[in-house]
């Protein structure tokens, strides 16, 4: 295996830009966010820790490596022929036996030309695209360390650059205020990488906590785009409340640069001070860049609103330079009502008969990848339809241009929670992965579900086939804590916090999701594993989905004259019977 090398030093040159205030009062109360969430930033809670720099570099390992485990790693059969591979990525108990565990587990990963990496807090490994077997694996501390950059506070994102062929990866510094960037100089994840890292958010006074939280990554011909929910204390030891988001669009040759990553670009800064009628309402939270291979030197941008249920779009002009500048907003969606924690089948206290409702789906943010085809705009997000109390996947079609909805489809029912939605897009094609449980003791466990979709001429998607089950959850009831048991959901009970789907970079009929289930009960503790730690283990699956029997572009042209010619010969043929000709 090749080395990973450490990165020289560079630079930090990014200029600020302050959009204009709000004034269209559709966008929200400038005086008060839409969401407690938005109030003060809640730690993440972190089990047996391993120490900060003690884990050696990365190292290829095997399966047997990870004890006596039914995680097995490697291609698993499915009974859907839509899935072509599926198999375990790093859980709960594997990054345990790394030296780390962490929840929530922040579910990320993306395919490349030969391999599958999966980043999440806890871990980092590579995975072989025609196996599925592990071929090497570290703590997400180790990645960063090897590479100068100390520990990780988390946060994790990775996606693979198709028009270079290297891997991009960022999360937290050491320091939560700080950003680590890692670009990869081949495709092969197990090579040389480079970082750096940069300062996302300034601290209001000396010793005061800062974090530049929910780091969003995305990437065009142009730029490369993150996003940062803010939040600070005023005084040491004081309450992180939420100040407002950040969004810096980094030049992207810089950053790919074969002498190593420089951050340079523009940093858009939208504060929030609370009470203020002055606040800016049409920048959104958890900003999310929308992924684009398309040429037309402008990038675009959606988010949640931090105001009101909605989502909201802007463009970036001149994106990737230090003269960058923001469109107008333009309010996408509204019309739905906030979150609720999600069902399952589970009982509180055991024995009782009052359902498990604890899973913390979220708010409307976009916890996936969001990308662009054709000039359209695809993302999904968690939300509830006004006058129901069941969470429902939300995927909204818009021109990338003008800014108009093409189409809003909401993935779900009456009877079951779908959350943590995340979508790719290519030719005419799309895959929607999803979690979804509910109450049902049979049908109820937590799954992670994949729906394919063709894409028209005009954008709108239209799904192929039914709902895939990838993966059913190994356990009934989801509980991050013991003290659970009481009644109460104690502890952190979030989901996810994100999941992905990426498309295969040499086979563009092939789609890669990863994605979480339950593994394993929380009094349980796995031989040969560390002990039982108080909350429900949590898992990782992969699975490479495809979507066939869809025309490639151009053939769709020919069909539709096809089509057209047997209808006239159709037609003539009537004709000339109604007159009597043979």
């Amino acid at each position: 295996m090749k080395p990973m090398f450490l990165l020289a030093a560079c630079g930090v040159l990014l200029s600020s830009a302050a959009p204009a205030l709000a004034t269209d009062p559709a966008f929200g109360d400038p005086t008060q966010t839409k969401s407690a969430r938005l109030t003060e930033r809640l730690p993440r809670v972190t089990v047996d820790p391993g120490q900060p720099g003690g884990t050696p570099l990365l190292t290829t390992v095997g399966q047997d490596f990870f004890g006596p485990s039914p995680t097995v790693f490697g291609n698993q059969p499915h009974p859907d022929s839509r899935i072509i591979s599926s198999f375990a990525a790093l859980g709960d108990y594997d990054t345990r036996l790394l030296g780390r565990a962490l929840v929530p587990p922040d579910t990320m990963g993306a395919v490349g030309t030969t391999q599958f990496v999966q980043l999440i807090n806890g871990g980092f490994a590579v995975f072989s695209k025609s196996t599925g077997n592990l071929l090497g694996a570290s703590t997400d501390n180790g990645f960063w360390n090897q590479l100068g950059q100390g520990a990780t506070g988390g946060d994790p994102r990775i996606l693979f650059d198709h028009s270079t062929d290297r891997w991009i990866a960022i999360g937290f510094g050491a320091q939560l205020r700080d950003i680590n960037i890692a670009v990869s100089t081949t495709a092969d994840a197990l090579g040389e990488w480079k970082a750096t890292r940069f300062e996302g958010l300034a601290p209001l006074c000396t010793g005061c906590a800062t974090i530049a939280d929910y780091p969003t990554l995305a990437m065009d011909n142009n730029a490369i785009y993150i996003g940062t929910n803010n939040f600070a204390a005023a005084t040491p030891g004081g309450s992180t409340l939420y100040r407002g988001t950040s969004l810096f669009v980094l030049n992207k040759a810089g950053l790919f640069d074969a002498g190593g990553p420089t951050v340079s670009g523009t940093t858009f800064n939208t504060p929030f001070v609370n009470g203020s009628q002055n606040n800016d309402t049409t920048r959104g939270f958890a900003i999310q860049g929308v992924n684009s291979h398309e040429s037309d030197g402008t990038g675009h941008v959606v988010a949640a609103s931090a105001f009101i249920n909605g989502t909201l779009a802007y463009d970036i002009l001149n994106a990737g330079s230090t003269t960058a500048t923001q469109s107008v907003a333009t309010l996408l969606t509204t019309g739905y009502d906030s979150n609720a924690p999600g069902r399952q089948p589970g009982r509180v206290p055991i024995g009782s008969p009052v359902p498990l409702r604890n899973i913390d789906v979220l708010d409307d943010r976009i916890s996936g990848n969001a990308w662009e085809l054709n000039g359209k705009t695809y993302f999904v997000h968690t939300v509830t339809p006004e006058g129901t109390d069941f969470t429902r996947v939300q995927l909204v079609v818009s021109d990338s241009t003008t800014k108009a909805i093409i189409q809003v489809i909401d993935i779900g029912d009456g009877a079951y929670d779908f959350y943590q939605g995340a979508i790719a897009v290519s030719d005419q094609r799309a895959v929607i992965a999803y979690n979804r449980s509910g109450f049902d003791p049979l049908t109820g466990k937590i799954g992670i579900y994949a729906n394919t979709y063709r894409i028209l001429s005009d954008g709108r998607i239209v799904q192929l086939g039914d709902p895939i089950l990838v993966k059913e959850s190994l356990t009934a009831g989801y509980l991050n804590g013991a003290p659970e048991l009481s009644g109460t959901p104690a502890g952190r009970q979030r989901w996810g916090d994100y999941a992905a789907v990426t498309l295969d970079p040499v086979n563009s009929s092939r789609f890669w999701l990863i994605g979480q289930f339950a593994d394993q009960a929380y009094e349980v503790s796995r031989p040969g594993y560390p002990a039982a730690s108080g909350f429900s283990r949590w898992g990782q699956w992969v699975a490479q989905v495809a979507v066939n029997g869809v025309p490639e572009p151009g053939t769709w042209a020919t069909m539709l004259a096809g089509f057209g010619m047997i209808g006239a010969i159709a037609r003539r043929r009537r004709r000339e019977g109604a007159n009597g000709f043979a």
